[in-house]
């Protein structure tokens, strides 16, 4: 990808840890919408 050779080469654990980041906000996010659905149904 050359995103990843573009951002930070010198840096890959930085890298990992903002694509963690990223990855955790998306499932936490997509959990919130399962939820909130679920709300709506039950009520």
């Amino acid at each position: 990808r050359w995103w990843r050779k573009r951002l930070a080469p010198s840096l890959p654990e930085q890298l990992a840890i903002t694509i963690q980041a990223h990855i955790r906000a998306w499932i936490a996010r997509r959990n919130v919408t399962k939820t909130k659905s679920c709300a709506i149904v039950i009520q």
